[in-house]
């Protein structure tokens, strides 16, 4: 059962979402910090949620990661930890919009989550992809050398009433031994996928493997879904 909760925010993140909604209340769902693969310490806890809204939500198309501080090369690689894992809790359909498709029509390869998006970027998606929403994420801080430190910003916006109806912002630091040891148990749960990789350690030295740990957790502060694996 699906208990709705109020989440506390920092004044920061409540007060752009205020801002970007005009709304004065804030309710959400964290009935994910049972599923075992968690540890409840260590979900994210600056965020906010509208889990009946979500709900009614079909089509989400995920903007390119906007990621300033991390090399061009690097990239497509974020963008793919971050759609893998939007995909995999299956509440909703994901489309990509490309950054080659971006650049062409607007002239950007990504947009900020926290910058003013304007109404031509809304009624593009809309009329190309027929989505009910979209997925903007930013990696707000970026250290790729030991120990790695990723920060995630995401929102999840309405198209016709361009409405935040999710929003997450977190910091992951491998410096902590409570991250470390989080980030080496996911390694260990996705290790048939990373054919390369023979310890447990191996992610505190790949800074993109790092940033999928961090885009999961984030994206875990959506509503549950049964039907994902990572619920």
């Amino acid at each position: 059962m699906k208990v709705i909760l109020r989440i506390a925010l920092s004044a920061t993140l409540l007060g752009a979402i205020l801002l970007s909604t005009g709304c004065q209340t804030s309710k959400g769902v964290l009935s994910n910090l049972d599923n075992p693969f968690s540890d409840p310490t260590l979900n994210p806890s600056n965020f906010y949620v509208d889990a009946e809204k979500i709900d009614a939500v079909r089509r989400v198309v995920m903007m390119p990661v906007h990621a300033p501080n991390v090399g061009l090369t690097s990239e497509h690689d974020i963008d793919d930890q971050f759609l893998s894992k939007l995909t995999a809790t299956q509440l909703f359909e994901v489309v990509f919009l490309p950054r080659e498709d971006l650049t062409r029509r607007f002239g950007k390869r990504s947009f900020s989550s926290a910058e003013p998006i304007s109404d031509s970027v809304f009624q593009y998606v809309k009329e190309t992809a027929n989505a009910d929403a979209i997925a903007f994420f930013d990696i707000t801080a970026y250290q790729p050398f030991q120990p790695i430190k990723v920060g995630v910003r995401g929102k999840l916006i309405l198209i016709p009433e361009q409405e935040v109806i999710w929003a997450v912002d977190e910091i992951f630091d491998a410096h902590s031994k409570s991250i470390s040891k989080a980030a080496m148990r996911y390694e260990k749960k996705h290790l048939t996928r990373f054919a390369t990789s023979q310890q447990n350690d191996t992610i505190l030295m790949s800074p993109i493997r790092f940033t999928g740990y961090a885009a999961e957790r984030s994206i875990l502060s959506l509503p549950e879904n049964s039907l994902s694996r990572n619920f």
